[in-house]
């Protein structure tokens, strides 16, 4: 009887192993995610500090949204971000420095890290979105009205 037991409990703590194993790799790769993110987003950061036209395209995506337009090309882009004085360049500036409160969520049905835009005129709230793309980098997908997503 004690033999069975002791087969018993080797075998519940046997079972209750191999059962952590696949949280700690989901875990694994939550940590990895969260570390990608955070240095793509150091590197978006200091784009958007410098108004790095060049940089911040290369950290886009391909197919990018803006306001209520979607697959906006990444040069009318700039070109809204520098109109009316650079309104909307110093909105996203404030949006990303320090530390913001980015939000993990979907847009457009897909995992998404999202973070809101300080409007220069209550109007003119907005979103950001950053999403990875086929291969796994990260990329800013989007700065939309929050009702578009």
């Amino acid at each position: 009887m004690i033999r069975r037991n002791r087969r018993l409990l080797s075998a519940v703590f046997l079972l209750a192993s191999l059962l952590m194993i696949p949280s700690s790799g989901s875990a694994q790769r939550d940590a990895e995610t969260d570390a990608k993110f955070k240095a793509f987003f150091a590197e978006f950061q200091q784009a958007a500090a410098h108004k790095d036209h060049a940089k911040l395209e290369h950290l886009m995506m391909s197919s990018f949204d803006y306001f209520q337009a979607q697959h906006v090309a990444h040069a009318v882009v700039f070109r809204h971000l520098d109109a009316e004085g650079g309104t909307q360049w110093i909105n996203l500036q404030h949006s990303v420095q320090g530390s913001p409160k980015i939000v993990v969520q979907q847009y457009k049905h897909r995992p998404a890290r999202l973070l809101q835009c300080r409007a220069t005129h209550d109007l003119y709230h907005c979103v950001l979105a950053f999403q990875q793309d086929n291969v796994g980098d990260w990329r800013w997908k989007a700065m939309v009205m929050p009702h578009r997503y």
